[in-house]
């Protein structure tokens, strides 16, 4: 980002929740929703989980220097794998 400086993709709390249409309701709590997985990204902001197919939130914060970003995934059956690409804010 322009007029940022350049900030590590490593050690970005990744999180999988179940029940994403809480997020969705744009509550911040998100009463009910349960941690399934969590992970820190590697250097390259590289990360993975094995998960069966289904609907979760996906959650990604780096505390003072990221914004949380949270995106809602659908695994389907048909891949073994599925790439994914968050965009993250720099924090105010």
């Amino acid at each position: 980002m322009a007029g940022y400086p350049e900030i590590s993709e490593e050690d970005v709390l990744v999180e999988v929740f179940d029940h994403p249409e809480l997020a969705q309701g744009g509550s911040q709590t998100r009463t009910g929703q349960k941690r399934l997985k969590a992970c820190v990204t590697q250097k390259d902001g590289k990360f993975s989980f094995d998960l069966p197919f289904g609907k979760y939130e996906v959650r990604c914060s780096k505390p003072v220097e990221w914004n949380c970003t949270s995106v809602i995934v659908t695994l389907s059956k048909k891949g073994s794998s599925k790439r994914l690409n968050v965009r993250l804010e720099v924090a105010d």
